[in-house]
């Protein structure tokens, strides 16, 4: 099983094409993490009473300008770089990436694994219990 993965690896690191559609990946990657986080400091600071009067509202305009198109972002996000991902096309019912998420947490496998790595270093530092109850491990 090594002797596969080193050569799976070895393929996609000196091919140019790989390189580049890993890069793609890291730059849609990093847009869909800074939009969500962005959005997510926007709720905390409504939600607890940190902007209060024309605050609050130039925070609702801004969130919603992100929420809007950042919802689309996410679930072009998902049947693209979530299905490469994950392998697998998203189920029905299942249009956002943290629908995905808060399903493929409690897989045993590989896809688990990936989908908790995700949850605690990039969704949850933002939003905690956003991926749903489930051990951190």
């Amino acid at each position: 099983m090594d002797a596969i993965l080193e050569v799976i690896l070895n393929a996609l690191l000196t091919n140019p094409i790989s390189l580049k559609l890993i890069g793609f990946w890291l730059l849609f990657t990093f847009v869909f993490w800074f939009l969500f986080a962005n959005l997510m400091w926007i709720k905390r600071g409504v939600e607890s009473g940190q902007w209060t009067g024309w605050r609050k509202w130039v925070a609702y305009a801004v969130g919603y300008t992100i929420l809007i198109p950042g919802y689309l972002y996410d679930v072009l996000y998902n049947y693209t770089w979530g299905s490469l991902m994950f392998w697998q096309f998203p189920r029905k019912g299942e249009p956002t990436f943290t629908a995905r998420l808060k399903r493929t947490v409690f897989d045993n496998g590989w896809r688990g694994t990936v989908a908790r790595f995700v949850c605690r270093y990039l969704v949850e530092p933002n939003d905690e219990k956003h991926c749903g109850e489930y051990k951190h491990g």
